[in-house]
């Protein structure tokens, strides 16, 4: 198995061509796992155990602060996850 070291890119071009650059031996890689039984499912396993790591926090922040962050967040289409009810 040839070990690949993935740098940090400067765009998501530079990380799309150096990943099509590389395709063969992550192919490879990939593959030799599966015969050796050692692939495993890493992206849901690490997500389901960094969201049981997680912890909830609350902060205080001034009302005009929370309405922009509720209006940036609604404007880009993501959850701003922020309530008048959960906020004291």
């Amino acid at each position: 198995m040839k070990k690949l070291i993935v740098p940090k890119f400067p765009t998501e071009s530079a990380e799309a061509e150096w990943w099509d650059n590389h395709m063969d031996v992550v192919e490879g890689n990939l593959i030799e796992a599966i015969q050796e039984g050692t692939a495993s499912r890493g992206t849901a396993q690490r997500v389901l155990r960094e969201a049981r790591e997680l912890k909830s926090v609350t902060i205080q922040m001034p009302r005009a602060d929370v309405n922009r962050a509720q209006r940036l967040s609604a404007k880009k289409g993501l959850s701003s996850n922020l309530s008048p009810d959960s906020l004291a």
